[in-house]
């Protein structure tokens, strides 16, 4: 079986398709037991977890025709997000 492999463009060009619709997030530093733990705060996305990227992402490559969100409620409504928001005149799509 062969492997997929993520490139540093692949990131790059992810980056740019979801940066309309994911929000910047903090990274909090807190001390657990005298040693730094660091928290990315995802919950604060709109959708209230992280998985906004992914599916974003996934969808922004999709055509309109492919998407279907049937998973758990919390991946379906993560998945829908990003369709019910507006679209910035900047978002990558692609051609079909």
């Amino acid at each position: 079986m062969g492997e997929l492999m993520v490139t540093l463009d692949d990131i790059r060009e992810a980056a740019g398709r979801i940066r309309p619709l994911a929000r910047v997030t903090p990274l909090l530093t807190v001390e657990d037991g005298g040693r730094p733990l660091a928290l990315k705060c995802e919950n604060l996305q709109r959708s209230g977890a992280f998985k906004i990227r992914g599916a974003a992402n996934m969808l922004l490559q999709l055509r309109p025709e492919s998407a279907n969100a049937a998973s758990s409620p919390s991946r379906r409504a993560t998945t829908a997000s990003p369709c019910r928001w507006p679209q910035s005149s900047s978002a990558a799509r692609p051609s079909s």
